[in-house]
């Protein structure tokens, strides 16, 4: 792999300030690193770059809702170019966007570039599909 890593950690225990500090995180079947961790759910913070590369098969991406300093996370998919399994940091804990009260179409920017472009855009008109599309 061409990334460097940090310490794996579960992923109930990465922090709105962990993803703030690494925009990029990888599950450890994609860092190789699947015996340094209890289960597949663990995550690594790409320590090296801040920009999503086509060799990154599932990344974890830090977002911003935008227009306001509500962060969240989601697995970007390249070949789809969305967002899954879309999280929001409220309070002390992540939820899952479709638990959350924001009104809607919520509109994301990606903390990390993505293959080079800042600020990349994504929508989510439907938070119950858990999914978010890029703009534009």
């Amino acid at each position: 792999m061409a990334f460097k890593v940090g310490t794996p950690k579960p992923l109930d225990e990465i922090s709105a300030q962990d993803v703030q500090t690494h925009p990029i995180w990888l599950w450890v079947w994609e860092a190789g690193l699947e015996g340094e961790a209890d289960d597949e759910t663990w995550q690594c913070p790409v320590l090296d770059t801040s920009d999503v590369s086509e060799a990154m098969t599932e990344p974890v991406i830090t977002l911003m809702v935008k227009g306001s300093n509500i962060i969240g996370s989601a697995s970007y998919h390249s070949q789809s170019d969305q967002l899954e399994a879309i999280s929001i940091w409220e309070g002390d804990t992540w939820i899952g966007v479709q638990e959350t009260t924001l009104p809607t179409p919520i509109s994301f920017v990606a903390v990390p570039t993505i293959r080079g472009m800042a600020n990349v855009e994504f929508v989510c008109t439907e938070p119950g599909d858990d999914c978010a599309s890029r703009a534009g």
